[in-house]
């Protein structure tokens, strides 16, 4: 027998509680200037907030910010996404040029909340609005920086030249920005020139290296190579470099996870013991999506591709069977290694929300397996967005921990481009060596085999001494600056940024808390950033982001010691006053058929007042209040809770509770059974502030649909978010084939509206019975599984919220 089930699911998800602190001032001429808004989103919100509502806030505040009335000199560059919300990003402009990783951020909520402004802009002087013209065209920039740097070598990237205003004390600079990326003098090099006198201000390397990089911008004397030629040259070697187009295939590769260290315990390992003592540190790993092509397989996927960019040259490896079995000392094992975790972290990162809107470096990174010239280094370049590997003693990329440590920092600059300034250097390593730290705490042996060391393999020998997470000691100056790998205070700056993010996950791991929670909210906390971000401004949006997305954990609580330990400063609000519990009962009965009673435990030493509300899909709704003593329950029949609503279908609970400590269900009795009873018992969703949480969550299971032998099966959808979003519903059999996939039905599903239909109709005719995976888009989403015999009997079951 089959049945159309109709739920109602109107409720509303409580705030996230504010997550206030006070406002941080910029500490140069700026300061009595607002540098970071953390704002106290009590106000209305807009759901449908726009650009223009952005825009309108910061006209709003604009004084507390150092901007015009008008705001005519900011322009709109873009919106980022992330878990959270939404960050729109504006450009300060003078006269149409732009100012030199200069932005306001304005970060808004999913339900159209302003949470936080970044205002890294500059206030304008009457000089500064005056027009003035460069002596000389953007190629004449690049032929001065060209001729300055002294370049007699092939080009790694096309050079480029862009005039920006540039900020020089209380007053501005108009500049040419030159990028040559080349191999002699080798490196990245970004040069600043006046585009008024012509002078060269500054020459610096733009790369980011895991340790300390000797610049090679040497004496050089010998001819300067000709630009137009050696760039004319460059773009015919990438015209002849035909991109690798094939099908995607699935490999296998031998690899180091994440390093032998690890893997065999061992202190002593050196890059000279013999080849024989690496055997049982291998392991044969996947390579997903990697290239078939002709018969060859390459390592050019979605997320990373192998490329040679820079010497030496060594063409990347291929394989007719799609199997790299090449063990270390072979640049073949390199470059299954680079391959192997780069792309399995990215597919870590999405699995943690980051994707499609919201994705971090969600596109196919270039790695050069041997790269840096020959030198023992390894660095992330943004020019280009590449990461490379050196060889010297231990090759890099024969540690895991190398390698996400550099994808650490092009997941940075991809959630903000502006990374620099500031205290960015020592973070950006800090962050770099958990990262990669977090990784190795999470594979066998790496949180009991020597968890503190940042590179295990290929540090901590006689290669160098690697760094550590444990430096407990070191102690934060505002009055500082931490640039990347610098002693600072007697404290190395890595370290002292990388140990209490790496003793937090120590710590909230131990609590019971997933490590995959402390890596989503220290990620969330770099968007709506912009440059020149201190250590203290980036800690106390990691507490922010903790509250917000783990109001009621321990996350933010912990992230708070750690920092004090170091002296860096947040602010921590209380958690949420226990007057917030809202429990959701989703489908409650009162009519000629079914019946249903509703259940309230109150497990705490308080008296709990609650108010119960009803809502029916068609309309009609009605009220109650009731209280619980300590320890006691309330069992009430939905026909005397709400006997205004009368016999009718069923009809949505929300129960709001003073008092944190109540759960509650429901029991639904069929009233035409034998039995005259034939009773199915459902659990209460809580509903959590983060948006995720048991049986809540962008990806739930439903883990039996019975449609045969007389049974009839229906899965219930509900949107808990603020906004539309697609679920897609996949079904499987026994068996595990996918019997179904399900992305039109519930395309664009609006908030609160809830889905239910018969599971016979969501399935081919014939199908044997199944279960169903619905996954969301982005916005969270809770369900409840029915299942009815032959008689018209119940079982109600709920849903499990999965994350992997």
């Amino acid at each position: 027998m089959r049945r159309q089930f109709v739920l109602i699911f109107l409720m509303t998800i409580g705030s996230l509680f504010a997550a206030t602190a006070p406002d941080i001032y910029h500490t140069d001429h700026r300061a009595s200037l607002v540098k970071v808004d953390f704002v106290d989103f009590s106000h209305l919100a807009s759901k449908q907030f726009t650009t223009q509502d952005a825009l309108s806030y910061i006209q709003e505040h604009h004084q507390k910010y150092g901007l015009p009335a008008d705001l005519l000199n900011l322009e709109y560059a873009y919106t980022k996404h992330s878990l959270l919300g939404s960050h729109h990003h504006f450009q300060q402009m003078i006269s149409g040029v732009p100012v030199h990783m200069a932005s306001i951020i304005v970060s808004v909520n999913h339900k159209g909340q302003v949470y936080m402004v970044f205002n890294g802009t500059f206030p304008e002087g009457e000089r500064d609005k005056q027009t003035f013209q460069p002596e000389f065209s953007p190629d004449e920039a690049m032929e001065i920086g060209w001729q300055d740097l002294k370049v007699h070598g092939d080009l790694i990237l096309q050079p480029s030249s862009r005039m920006v205003y540039y900020p020089d004390g209380e007053t501005f600079k108009l500049t040419y920005l030159v990028e040559i990326a080349t191999h002699a003098p080798f490196g990245y090099w970004e040069q600043r020139i006046d585009a008024i006198s012509g002078e060269v201000l500054d020459t610096r390397q733009t790369i980011i290296s895991r340790k300390p990089f000797e610049s090679q911008e040497d004496d050089y004397r010998g001819p300067v190579w000709d630009r137009t030629k050696t760039t004319d040259a460059y773009l015919r070697h990438q015209v002849s470099q035909k991109a690798v187009i094939g099908n995607k295939a699935t490999g296998s590769g031998d690899v180091f996870d994440p390093d032998p260290a690890t893997t065999l315990q061992s202190t002593t390992l050196q890059d000279t013991t013999p080849a024989s003592t690496f055997t049982t540190a291998y392991v044969n790993r996947t390579l997903q999506d990697i290239t078939e092509s002709s018969g060859q397989f390459s390592l050019t996927g979605p997320w990373v591709s192998i490329v040679d960019f820079e010497a030496p040259s060594t063409a990347p490896s291929t394989t007719s069977d799609g199997m790299w079995t090449a063990k270390r000392g072979d640049n073949a094992f390199n470059d299954a290694m680079t391959y192997f975790h780069v792309d399995q972290n990215q597919r870590y990162i999405q699995s943690l929300g980051f994707t499609g809107a919201t994705g971090i470096q969600f596109v196919s990174i270039s790695a050069d397996s041997d790269g840096v010239g020959g030198a023992d280094n390894s660095f992330f370049s943004s020019n280009g967005n590449r990461i490379s590997f050196g060889h010297g003693c231990v090759d890099d990329n024969e540690d895991a921990f190398v390698i996400l440590h550099e994808y650490g920092h092009a997941i940075q600059f991809s959630i903000n481009n502006q990374w620099v300034g500031g205290d960015t250097g020592g973070m950006g390593e800090g962050f770099g060596d958990y990262w990669a730290g977090s990784y190795k705490f999470s594979t066998p042996n790496g949180a009991s085999f020597r968890p503190e060391w940042a590179f295990p393999w290929d540090g901590h020998n006689n290669c160098w001494d690697g760094r550590l997470m444990n430096v407990t000691s070191a102690q934060y100056n505002s009055n500082l600056t931490y640039g990347a790998h610098q002693f600072v205070g007697g404290a190395l700056s890595d370290e002292l940024w990388s140990t209490p993010l790496f003793q937090s996950l120590i710590t909230l791991t131990q609590m019971g808390v997933a490590r995959s929670e402390v890596d989503r909210l220290i990620l969330q906390a770099h968007f709506g950033l912009g440059s020149a971000v201190r250590i203290s401004e980036m800690a106390q949006a990691i507490v922010n982001s903790a509250q917000m997305l783990y109001p009621n954990g321990p996350h933010a609580t912990v992230f708070n010691q750690k920092f004090a330990g170091h002296n860096i400063q947040t602010t921590v609000d209380n958690p949420p006053p226990a007057a917030a519990r809202t429990l959701v009962y989703a489908w409650v009965s009162n009519n000629s058929q079914y019946e249903s009673i509703v259940v309230v435990n109150n497990y705490g030493s308080t008296t709990a007042n609650l108010t119960l509300t009803a809502q029916r899909s068609t309309g009609p709704s009605a009220s109650a209040s009731r209280s619980i003593s300590a320890n006691g329950y309330l069992q009430e029949k939905a026909s005397s809770l709400f006997p205004g609503l009368g016999d009718g279908i069923g009809y949505t609970v929300k129960v709001e509770s003073d008092v944190t400590h109540v759960r509650g269900g429901w029991v639904t009795n069929n009233l035409e059974a034998a039995s005259g009873r034939s009773p199915s018992q459902g659990v209460a969703v809580t509903v959590p502030a983060s948006g995720t949480g048991e049986g809540v969550g962008t990806k739930l299971l439903f883990s039996y649909l019975p449609i045969t032998n007389g049974l009839t099966s229906a899965p219930v959808l509900v949107n808990l978010g603020s906004s539309n979003t697609n679920v897609t519903m996949r079904y499987y059999n026994q068996q595990g084939t996918l019997i179904a996939t399900d992305s039109s039905t519930l395309s664009n599903m609006a908030p609160f509206r809830p889905f239910a239909a018969v599971a016979n109709n969501l399935v081919p005719q014939g199908s044997p019975d199944v279960y169903m995976i619905a996954e969301s888009s982005g916005e969270p989403i809770t369900g409840v599984g029915f299942v009815f015999n032959n008689f018209s009997e119940p079982a109600i079951g709920n849903v499990v919220s999965i994350t992997d």
